[in-house]
């Protein structure tokens, strides 16, 4: 295997699917149907990938979008992931609401490579929420984006961190920070460029301004903006999206 060893491979599979032959039946569907361009393969890869993922109607999938362990992706009906996207959903797995929309080359990611603990480690996406391209959720410890939310590019969610060490330790072999779930409330607006850090809540209807870094609560109807990010004014009932 030119080097490659049996432990070495099977974890390899690991990060992929939850059995062998389950992965290789699965890497058949990737190698044909993922690269086919146009309406062409978004008509293919909506009938084909049925039988892969639980989706309940309709979907639309661009190419060269890769699944790691499909049997925990649930889709709900006119759900659209654009050309490039990853989504890796081990554990708690992701689910998407009818109708979501991923713009392309956004990373939904749930596996850590760490050890089997990772309770609460999951993406749900509510329905008509919409991700612009480039965004990143990493789902250890939990990430929900709550319906209608809409989300500007490069922006990245993250449910967990390493932890601290001592003087003569690695970063990468320190214990995972599981506690730290994000939770998004319905319509809200967030920026392009922000950061959500672990144990982060918003209330529903609040914009979150282009570059800003979220390290707690954030309180419904507001506009929040900065590092960290702070109320900026409150929202009024009448008050115009463009004001």
């Amino acid at each position: 295997m030119g080097g490659l060893s049996s432990s070495l491979i099977r974890k390899f599979i690991e990060t992929k699917s939850t059995s062998v032959p389950r992965f290789a039946v699965e890497q058949l569907f990737f190698l044909f149907l993922q690269p086919i361009p146009s309406v062409v393969g978004v008509v293919l890869r909506a009938a084909a990938y049925r039988l892969l993922l639980r989706a309940e109607a309709t979907m639309a999938i661009e190419e060269d979008v890769a699944i790691c362990h499909a049997q925990n992706l649930r889709l709900g009906k006119g759900v659209y992931i654009g050309r490039g996207s990853t989504l890796g959903a081990s554990d708690g797995g992701i689910e998407l609401g009818d109708n979501v929309c991923l713009m392309g080359q956004n990373y939904l990611n749930v596996f850590n490579y760490g050890p089997k603990d990772r309770i609460g480690a999951r993406i749900v996406l509510e329905p008509d929420v919409v991700l612009s391209a480039g965004c990143a959720i990493h789902g250890h410890s939990g990430v929900r984006l709550g319906r209608g939310t809409i989300v500007g590019p490069h922006t990245v969610f993250v449910s967990g961190n390493h932890g601290t060490i001592g003087v003569l330790q690695e970063y990468r072999t320190a214990p995972i920070d599981r506690r730290g779930p994000v939770d998004i409330g319905p319509n809200v607006w967030i920026g392009a460029n922000v950061s959500i850090l672990p144990n982060v809540s918003v209330g529903e209807n609040t914009i979150i301004g282009a570059g800003s870094v979220v390290t707690g609560t954030l309180p419904a109807n507001a506009i929040c903006a900065g590092s960290p990010a702070k109320v900026v004014r409150l929202l009024e009932a009448d008050a115009s999206p463009t004001e």
